[in-house]
């Protein structure tokens, strides 16, 4: 990746109106240095989880909507002849795409904020078990799952050979466009009448380059991108969620997306621990490779991430 010099973007706070978004919205545009904002994000990203309605109804299979019932619906999947879970693991960014979809739940709603601030760190009970409960997991993904990467993932469920997919929500056209008869869910609550919280993060921003001879007009648009009028064409003209509230969500998955938006949770890695390295995404990714291939227990993988954010540089 391209990094950009210190002193590359103009800083925004203060200089345009950025209230119409939230401050978790902001934290993925904000420098941790100096707590200043240089982009405006534009469009927000969601893990959900993708289920074909055919193979529900054709099996009998309730949606789940505890961990519980989750693994249960998988077993009856399993015990069907049916794949459960199309994910795998040889792409490793889908396997931290995939915990954005269960690990939130049992980590709980408080765990973000207390990481972040240095009040906890990874090898925290809760993380723990969100690690050990997320890999039972591997028992209803594909077969040969270690060497099933992303575009095998999405054809498995696209031609029906598996019931889920836990995916972006930017992956709504690849199964549209493939005429797939498929629904969107968050992951499953860790219990009975808990939250399912779902995963989000801000794909990009808009910025503005801090030598530019045309300063003032450049701050002008970048306003207009942070206002809702400019939301709403984002919305009808590319088919994503916009990061700022007020748009009029046409679409009927991305309106989804939207609703479970009050659940949300920061995609805990890219949000607050890609500043560094190794970044917490590696640390990660790495980490479940190795949790579900049986090569490191939950508390390993959790004592290394630990340890590589603490190290990072």
């Amino acid at each position: 990746e391209a990094i950009a010099a210190p002193g590359y973007l103009e800083p925004l706070d203060g200089q345009i109106d950025l209230s119409a978004l939230s401050a978790d919205e902001l934290l993925g545009t904000t420098l941790r240095a100096d707590g200043h904002v240089y982009a405006v994000p534009f469009a927000s990203q969601t893990i959900v989880v993708f289920y074909n309605k055919d193979l529900f109804e054709e099996h009998d299979v309730a949606l789940p909507e505890t961990w519980d019932e989750f693994l249960a619906a998988s077993q009856k999947f399993k015990d069907a002849g049916v794949t459960p879970l199309a994910n795998g693991l040889a792409d490793a960014w889908t396997m931290e795409i995939m915990s954005g979809a269960f690990l939130p739940n049992f980590y709980g709603k408080d765990f973000f904020g207390e990481v972040t601030s240095g009040a906890t760190d990874f090898e925290d009970e809760r993380f723990v078990n969100a690690l050990e409960k997320f890999s039972a997991l591997k028992e209803f993904m594909p077969q040969g799952y270690e060497g099933v990467d992303y575009a095998t993932m999405k054809q498995l469920f696209s031609v029906g050979q598996a019931a889920m997919f836990v995916g972006g929500s930017f992956d709504i056209p690849t199964f549209v466009n493939a005429g797939v008869n498929f629904d969107i869910m968050p992951g499953p609550a860790a219990e009975a009448g808990g939250p399912r919280m779902v995963a989000t993060w801000l794909d990009g921003g808009y910025g503005v380059n801090a030598a530019s001879e045309n300063k003032e007009a450049a701050l002008k648009f970048i306003q207009f991108t942070a206002t809702q009028p400019f939301a709403q064409m984002l919305t009808d003209k590319l088919a994503n969620v916009p990061a700022v509230d007020g748009a009029e969500i046409s679409d009927p998955y991305l309106a989804k997306v939207s609703a479970m938006h009050e659940e949300a949770t920061p995609y805990i890695m890219l949000v607050a621990f890609r500043c560094n390295t190794p970044t917490g995404s590696t640390l990660l990714q790495n980490g479940l490779q190795e949790l579900f291939t049986g090569k490191k227990s939950a508390e390993g993988v959790a004592a290394d991430i630990s340890e590589g954010i603490k190290t990072a540089e």
